[in-house]
């Protein structure tokens, strides 16, 4: 069944106009649609919070504390299925500290209805039916638009002095470096365009309490500059046309403490963007005993939440965002080897 057309233009203003999930950046505004549940479920805040195979589209840093071989999937159908969202990754520990991962993000929108082109003139029009449109499509093109992600990150440790004297305070400090390379193609009914971009961050966490084996407390500030450089989007149309890719800047601070009697992790996040005035994230996290979690996020005028399961090596995700245009689920599964 054909997609009411109404729809897919708000869909398609949507993906070009909207700050609320997307950065205003015609170009890769699909890089910005959030993926995996718990970032989806806690509001995209995850700057700071970014440890695992997703995170080079958090935050490129994040990945230096990835563990082991991880793998991970996402699905999701946007906005009562006028489009679909699909997201895959996979990271691989080359050394202590240091990560290399790969992953690849689709937008497809389907089935959006070509018309003949308008006859005469609108007054021409207005006075004769005949040459109005009979609103009947001749056709239908899609949307497809891919990036892959090549992402390496190295975390290090240190141990801050503050003060002078025989009694320094020791302030242990772990910070990591992450670089993405991204390859970005779209194709829009015949035509199709291409672009190479590049981000750059860097992820702190400081302040650890240990009790044992335990983080009782665990503070991060995190710090992403996307697109840093870029070569714009070139289209293989007649007029060769080049969508220029701006860069942005994103800020994020995270907290995480144990909780009744070190049961439970409850995590607090904030992010905090250049990319529109309005764009800022807040989430919230309930992990308990490493096995469930409850998550909860607000961006900008709308808000999210979702669950988590682990079992010892899997975890599967599911996050729920309301929006105006409607309702998305989002589920994903992961694995560690």
């Amino acid at each position: 069944m054909k997609h009411n057309f109404t729809n897919v233009l708000l869909i398609l203003a949507f993906l070009l106009a909207s700050p609320s999930i997307f950065a205003q950046n015609g170009a890769v505004d699909f890089l910005q649609i959030m993926p995996g549940g718990r970032g989806v479920a806690m509001g995209g805040a995850q700057v700071a919070l970014a440890h695992d195979v997703q995170a080079p589209l958090w935050n490129p840093a994040g990945l230096a504390f990835a563990r082991r071989t991880q793998g991970y999937l996402s699905h999701a159908n946007l906005f009562n299925d006028l489009s679909v969202h699909d997201f895959a990754g996979v990271s691989l520990e080359l050394g202590p500290g240091l990560v290399a991962g790969v992953n690849w993000l689709r937008l497809g929108i389907d089935n959006i209805p070509r018309f003949s082109e308008l006859q005469r003139t609108y007054y021409d029009r207005l006075i004769d039916q005949q040459y109005r449109s009979d609103g009947v499509p001749i056709d239908y093109f899609s949307d497809n638009e891919n990036a892959i992600i090549f992402n390496i990150a190295q975390a290090y440790k240190l141990n801050l002095l503050l003060g002078a004297g025989l009694s320094p305070i020791i302030l242990p400090v772990q910070f990591s470096f992450g670089l993405n390379l991204k390859l970005l193609n779209k194709n829009l009914d015949s035509a199709t365009a291409s672009a190479q971009s590049i981000d750059l961050g860097l992820l702190i966490h400081f302040l650890e309490i240990k009790q044992k084996r335990f983080i009782l407390q665990k503070f991060s500030i995190g710090v992403v500059l996307y697109d840093m450089t870029s070569t714009g989007l070139n289209w293989d149309t007649s007029s060769e046309h080049k969508d220029p890719i701006a860069p942005s800047f994103s800020f994020g601070l995270g907290y995480q403490r144990r909780i009744f009697r070190s049961a439970g992790i409850f995590t607090i996040a904030f992010d905090k963007s250049t990319r529109d005035k309005n764009d800022q994230k807040i989430g919230l996290e309930y992990l308990h005993k490493g096995l469930v979690a409850v998550r909860a996020g607000k961006y900008n005028n709308g808000w999210a939440a979702g669950a988590g399961l682990r079992l010892n090596k899997i975890k599967i995700d599911y996050a729920f965002m309301g929006h105006e245009l409607g309702a998305t689920h989002r589920v994903g599964g992961g694995i560690s080897f």
